[in-house]
Parts: C-alpha cells; structure tokens; sequence
C-alpha cells in the first residue's frame, strides 16, 4: 500500500513543473513625461538666488523650481525631522524617485541631495558644495529642475532630468 501511495505522489508531482508566466507591467502613470517640467515660484526664494547664482559662477544655466518637486522634497525633510533620520531612503522604503512619483510628478531620472544640521540657505549650500557627489548633483547640467524642501535643519534638494 505504501509503495503505491510513493507511486501515486510521485505520479502526481511528476506533472508540476515550474512554467514561466510572462507578466504584464503596466507603465500606467508611471511612464515619463515628454513635456518639460513647469516652472514654479520657489518653495525657498533665497534658496533659488543662491543656487542660480552657483549655477551662474560655474556657467550653467539655472534649473527651474517645480512645485510637484517641491512637495516631494519638503514631505521627505518633515518626515525625517518627525522621525530623526538622515536617510535617501524613507521609512518606507522609498528612494526620491518613488517618492516623487508619490508626488504625482513623473521624470526620466532623479538626483537627491538631503543635509541636516544647517540653520540657513547659505550653510546647506556650502555643506553640499563641499561634498563630492552632492556637488556633482547641484552642478549638473543635464538636470533641468528641482525642488527644495525644508523642515528645521533638515534639507532635502530632488532634481530633475528632462524626457
């Protein structure tokens, strides 16, 4: 009886192989927007002289603030002071790019620059212009807008490539 039962399983199993299911992902309204970002007035107006000025005195043209970046960014500033972290990636396992797409704004690429412990505009510039890959994000050329946000002394700068 046990020999069949071992024969009937085995029989049994024989049948389940593990076939690939191809699955559909859908880009919904997650594809990138060919249409550039609308400018906005910055979330930050000293911050947007600044930046423009740095841009300037490295002959870059300046990026143009976007309210939907804005939002994203300054959710991540509250949610780190909240929370007392200093992280690219959130509580939830968000990195900028999925945080911004959060925010309704979808791009080709996201750059993030985030700081804490600076009391103004000029102090979170000069820290991140003396970091290598954060001063690398805020000369870019190739990103075309931002969005800045601010809660206390955390800071959070999200770029943006164009389509």
């Amino acid at each position: 009886m046990r020999i069949l039962m071992m024969m009937g399983l085995c029989a049994s199993l024989m049948g389940c192989i593990i076939v690939p299911v191809p699955v559909t992902v859908s880009s919904g309204s997650y594809r990138p927007s060919e249409a550039p970002l609308a400018a906005t007035a910055p979330a930050i107006a000293g911050f947007d002289r600044q930046f423009a000025a740095l841009r300037a005195q490295n002959g870059l043209p300046p990026l143009r603030s976007n309210a939907g970046l804005d939002a994203s960014a300054l959710a991540h500033s509250v949610d780190m002071r909240a929370y007392n972290y200093v992280s690219h990636e959130d509580r939830n396992g968000l990195r900028a790019q999925g945080r911004v797409h959060r925010a309704g704004v979808t791009r080709c690429g996201i750059g993030e620059n985030i700081a804490q412990g600076q009391k103004s505009v000029e102090e979170a510039i000069a820290a991140w212009m003396n970091s290598p890959g954060h001063r690398r994000n805020m000369l870019n050329r190739n990103y075309a807008s931002y969005g800045i946000g601010r809660a206390g002394d955390y800071w959070t700068l999200v770029f943006a490539l164009p389509c």
